[in-house]
This record gives C-alpha cells, structure tokens and sequence, in this order.
C-alpha cells in the first residue's frame, strides 16, 4: 500500500502549509524553496496547488484555505479512492505535490524541477 511521507492524507496539507513557516532551502544559494507533498506509488502524478497566497515581499503569503488547502486535499483524497478501490488493477497512484504560492515565476520554476525529474 501506499505511504504518505509525514502522516495520513488529513493532515498532509496541514503539513504543507507549516512547511512553508520554516523554510528550509534546497541549495546553498536559497532558492528555490521547495516543498513537498509525497504519495508514495507505481505511478506519480505531479501537482501545482496554491497552497499559499501571493506575497511581493516574501516567497509566500498566508494560506489560502478555501482555494488551496481544499485542492490539495481533494486530490489525495481522489488518489486514496482510486487505490483502495483498486480501478487500476495492480497499479498504485501516488503524486508528488509542490506549493506554487500563486506565483507564475516561482511555479515554473516548480515545473522545471517535475521535468527534470526533482
């Protein structure tokens, strides 16, 4: 079965979202911050979510609840259905979820990494 990376599929976006409050950089450079939500699985699907709103001063703004925070649980959500009902016969779906903070720059940025397979 599926792992989820940091808890069950409730509270991963809760785990995304505090994430983001200590950013910890994925090079020495700073940039970018990356963050991750990771379901384990045969088949990953990647996903840009808004977690966080936009912010000029800072690589992120407050949650957005309502837009983000429900995506991102919408789609585990959809991806635990699938597997436990087994649509896909032999085959587990898992994805790997970035925070794109409603920035266009910072998620193609976000879109690089999933093409060059980080």
């Amino acid at each position: 079965t599926p792992r989820l990376l940091g808890g069950g599929v409730a509270s991963v976006a809760h785990i995304l979202a505090k994430s983001l409050e200590n950013p910890q950089p994925t090079s020495s450079a700073g940039w970018p911050v990356k963050h991750a939500a990771v379901l384990e699985g045969d088949v990953i699907l990647g996903g840009l979510m808004m977690v966080h709103s936009r912010e000029d001063s800072i690589t992120c703004g407050p949650i957005m609840p309502q837009g983000g925070i429900q995506a991102l649980e919408a789609m585990l959500y959809t991806l635990d259905q699938v597997n436990k009902q087994q649509l896909l016969p032999n085959v587990t779906l898992g994805a790997h979820l970035l925070d794109d903070c409603d920035k266009d720059t910072y998620g193609l940025e976000m879109a690089v990494d999933f093409i060059k397979g980080e």
